[in-house]
């Protein structure tokens, strides 16, 4: 939603006549009466101010017509339409070359802390130019978390307010009422909780229970309040993902700095979250992949081979780890592998058995999966168990000492960025390669 200050006044058109200092003589030319000199003072200054006005008005005009109503998702075609200037001198963008990480940066520290920013949002709210509200529902989490990071972007860089509403979205903690965002990671942006819409968000800016918003959303692409005061933005939407290629690139190393920036700071694993990963590891014997030489392989298969991506076998993935351990003359102890599908776990095996790869092999991948179809699950709540699990695998994704994926798939894309937190030195998007091409990219669709 776009989100405006109130209007707290208006413009008063200037209608008292003005004094009349001049009269005639007996010949009927007009004399200056001794008055005259300070009614020509009275005079201009008024045509000034009146000029000031027309000024004022005109350059208000212009800017409604810039900064209008937020397009929708189907509607954008470019940023005036969408109410989104180009990000100007002096924003992120310019700065895109420069964003380099140190330790410091990294702030991978164990204290991380599970008590999320307290904010006011009425305040934040007007106390931005626009803010727009990104509504989490539908899609996979690490999609969701590209298409967040995505907007955030767009919309900072544009000088706007960024909210987040997780509360409809099937992924929770596992009291199943806290928003997975403020349960697993650590969010500095304004998260929504349950009820606060309602609550606190619609008695001041008059707009509907958002379980009518939700639906406006689903149905339009978006929904703006009858004031034109905010948007809500359906976060899957990729329409926004469009406006990358003039301004940002979608690919390289450039790219893949700003979303780990952006990764770093908001979705690391907080502590509890860390508690739960920790539990789920010791229950498959899993070490702490992190002080040993380790790979963690992740082969999606089920619906991304509909339309998305090639089916590579287990043994490319192999191959490039033989490729990097070359490379860096490392002999690998830990095997760590994921897949939504069985089979591919024993790919892999396999192949690592005939390259005479020694390592201790785990995963936590259960021998009945056999290939997920997020279009059968999006619509129903997600099960703690299977969710933990998933976050357990990314996390290991992001320990390891190498990463093997494929670049098109979401999973892969959040992983490899987890990495820049850890292993803000390592080359190539800190030790992450694809099977699929060499270069990180953002997914326009």
């Amino acid at each position: 939603m776009c989100l405006q200050p109130e209007d707290h006044g208006e413009i008063v058109p200037l209608t008292a006549e003005l004094p009349m200092t001049i009269k005639d003589t007996e010949e009927g030319s007009p004399q200056k009466s001794p008055s005259a000199s300070a009614g020509l003072c009275t005079t201009r200054y008024l045509l000034l101010v009146f000029l000031n006005v027309c000024i004022a008005v005109v350059v208000l005009y212009v800017n409604l017509v810039r900064t209008g109503p937020c397009g929708g998702v189907e509607k954008v075609k470019d940023f005036d339409e969408a109410g989104m200037e180009e990000p100007t001198a002096g924003t992120a963008v310019d700065n895109l070359s420069s964003s380099t990480f140190s330790e410091e940066d990294a702030a991978i520290e164990a204290t991380t802390t599970t008590t999320p920013p307290q904010v006011n949002y009425v305040d934040y709210i007007l106390g931005n130019k626009m803010t727009n509200v990104c509504l989490v529902q539908g899609s996979g989490l690490c999609s969701q978390i590209m298409n967040i990071m995505g907007q955030k972007i767009l919309f900072g860089d544009k000088g706007r307010g960024f909210i987040v509403d997780d509360t409809h979205y099937n992924y929770r903690w596992k009291d199943g009422k806290t928003g997975v965002l403020h349960g697993f990671f650590t969010p500095q942006f304004p998260v929504l909780r349950e009820g606060e819409w309602d609550s606190i968000i619609r008695p001041r800016f008059h707009t509907p229970p958002m379980g009518q918003v939700v639906g406006a959303v689903g149905m339009t692409g978006d929904y703006r309040d009858r004031e034109q005061q905010m948007e809500v933005q359906w976060c899957p939407g990729e329409g926004y993902r469009g406006f990358f290629p003039p301004i940002y690139g979608t690919e390289g190393e450039e790219v893949y700095n700003r979303f780990a920036k952006e990764t770093c700071d908001n979705f690391q694993f907080n502590d509890q979250a860390k508690q739960e990963i920790k539990a789920v590891m010791d229950e498959n014997n899993i070490p702490d992949i992190r002080h040993t030489k380790s790979v963690a392989f992740h082969v999606r298969r089920g619906d991304k081979l509909i339309g998305e991506s090639a089916a590579y076998p287990g043994s490319d993935y192999v191959d490039k780890l033989l490729e990097v351990a070359k490379r860096d003359k490392t002999r690998i102890d830990d095997c760590f592998i994921t897949s939504d599908d069985y089979a591919a776990i024993d790919e892999i095996k396999q192949s690592l058995k005939e390259k005479k790869v020694r390592c201790k092999i785990h995963t936590v991948t259960k021998d009945t999966e056999h290939g997920s179809d997020f279009r059968r699950e999006r619509n129903g709540p997600a099960d703690y168990e299977s969710t933990i699990e998933f976050l357990t695998e990314v996390s290991l994704m992001s320990d390891a000492t190498y990463f093997i994926g494929t670049f098109n798939s979401n999973v892969g894309s959040v992983a490899s960025l987890m990495r820049k937190c850890h292993y803000p030195d390592a080359p190539h998007y800190s030790n992450s390669y694809g099977v699929d091409r060499d270069v990180w990219y953002y997914r326009l669709h």
